[in-house]
Parts: C-alpha cells; sequence; structure tokens
C-alpha cells in the first residue's frame, strides 16, 4: 500500500476534530483540565448563540464541579446555574440546587443559599431531597451564626438535651457584655483582660509597660519633679493605659466569638452526622 493510498485511509477513519464553535471544543478544554479556558470558551459560545442550549445540562454541571474543585466558586455557580436551568428532569435539577446552595455557603451569601434550600424544600417530590435541603438550610443558620432560626431549626433536628441548649445559647451570646468585662480587668490590673483571655504574653507586656510607666511617675513625684511625673502620666502612661483596657476588651471578645463558632461547627457535624 503505498504511502499516498495509507494517508487517505487514514483521513477517513480518523474521526473529525471538534467544531471550534461547538459543544465538543468545550469537552476537549475540560478534559485536558483547562477547566477555567473551558468555563471562556462556553461563555463565547454562548454570546455567539445567545443562550447554552447547545449543551448538555450534566455537562455544564461536570464543568461547574470541576471549576468549584479549581477554587472558581463564580464561575462554577454560573455554570451549575446553566445546567440547572436546562435539566428537565426534577430531581436531577433539584439536586444541583442542592449543589448551588452548598457553594453559596461557601461564598458566604447565606441569604441566597438560603433561597435555593427553601425551593427545593417547598417544591421538591422527593422525601429525602426535602430532608437534605431543611438540613442544609440548618447549617446555613449556624454557619452565618443567626441565633433565632438556628435555634428552632436545631431542635427541630436535634432535639432538646441539655448539650444542644448549651450550644445554642453560645451562638446565641453576642459577646458584647464580655468585652466590657476584659477591659473592666485590665482597667483594674493592667494585663488582667489579655491574660485571661488567653494571651498571656500580651498581659504580662501591658503589665510591664503600665507599671513602669506608674513606677516612674511615682519616683519623679517623690523627687519633686511634679511637672515630669503630669507629663509622663498624660502623655505616656495614659495613652498605653487606654491601650491596655482596649486589647483586653478585644481579646474577651474574640474569645466569645471564637467559642460561638467552636459550639456551632459542633453543632454542624451533629446535623451532618444524621441518618437520611
Amino acid at each position: 500500500m503505498g504511502p499516498v493510498l495509507l494517508a487517505l485511509l487514514c483521513a477517513a477513519v480518523a474521526p473529525a476534530p471538534p467544531d471550534p464553535d461547538g459543544p465538543g471544543f468545550v469537552e476537549v478544554l475540560e478534559r485536558a483540565g483547562l477547566y477555567r479556558e473551558a468555563r471562556a470558551e462556553l461563555s463565547r459560545q454562548e454570546q455567539l448563540r445567545g443562550d447554552a442550549s447547545a449543551f448538555e445540562p450534566a455537562a455544564l454541571f461536570e464543568l461547574g464541579i470541576e471549576l468549584a474543585r479549581a477554587g472558581d466558586l463564580p464561575q462554577a455557580i454560573q455554570t451549575i446555574e446553566e445546567g440547572a436551568a436546562l435539566e428537565k428532569r426534577d430531581r436531577i435539577a433539584d439536586e444541583w440546587h442542592l449543589t448551588l446552595g452548598t457553594l453559596r455557603l461557601k461564598l458566604g451569601d447565606y441569604p441566597v443559599a438560603e433561597g435555593y434550600f427553601s425551593r427545593v424544600f417547598a417544591f421538591s417530590d422527593d422525601p429525602s431531597l426535602r430532608l437534605r435541603a431543611e438540613r442544609l438550610a440548618c447549617v446555613g443558620h449556624l454557619w452565618a451564626l443567626d441565633p433565632t432560626p438556628a435555634r428552632s431549626c436545631t431542635l427541630a433536628l436535634l432535639g432538646r438535651s441539655p448539650p444542644v441548649e448549651q450550644r445554642l445559647s453560645s451562638v446565641e451570646s453576642e459577646g458584647s457584655w464580655r468585652g466590657y468585662v476584659g477591659g473592666i480587668l485590665s482597667a483594674i490590673v493592667p494585663g488582667l483582660g489579655q491574660a485571661t483571655a488567653g494571651e498571656p504574653l500580651d498581659g504580662l507586656i501591658a503589665l510591664g509597660v503600665n507599671g513602669g510607666a506608674a513606677a516612674g511617675a511615682v519616683a519623679m513625684a517623690l523627687s519633686g519633679d511634679l511637672l515630669d511625673a503630669v507629663v509622663l502620666v498624660a502623655g505616656v502612661a495614659a495613652r498605653y493605659y487606654v491601650g491596655n483596657i482596649e486589647h483586653g476588651s478585644a481579646d474577651w471578645d474574640a474569645v466569645a466569638s471564637r467559642r460561638r463558632r467552636r459550639d456551632a461547627d459542633a453543632l454542624i457535624r451533629e446535623i451532618a452526622a444524621l441518618s437520611l
């Protein structure tokens, strides 16, 4: 067989290259791991056609998931939304809406995420999807530290028990009064608010700086240098003393915030461990 005939035969049996303006080209980019490039190509083709109807919904969903894995959540959400809009099977579309809500949670778009979950809960005919939507909505309330709906849905899912009540009380605490406590402690003894909030080094520094300034002012006053003592107290000691109070208050607020986050995460894990 001559080389020309062999080349013609190979050309006849080889698959045709994908249309650069068709869905196949997007799939080629996706298979190559070029997910952002695939999304950009998808957008270009949508502009040419006016919509994404030429693409299979499942292909759009898969591309969206890969974009999410690559960390591009906004593009992932846009792509999955397009796939869900084209999907004719209600159950599959509801599954994808739960995925969209979860991605919105990761972005911190809590009201939008709740909208996805509420839609599935209200309109899905599948009891398991409705239950998942209910749980995900509760996870969103806890993640957002939204106390009133978090308490209601958590008690509905986990029931009332001392550990659950204790964690919910922590989630509901605003923490502002704790800041006042930290500030008062640091006002009484410089560094005490920081030390009791778990920052002993900051507390020791505050005590040393303020104690040293106070000792210096007292020594100046006893030696008759009253003006220098007043200048030291007003210009140096007062500044660090007020800063010490502010830091004591901030450290106690930070402790309260960490406790709220920790207890909310514990409730989320309990909800996630529930069987469907």
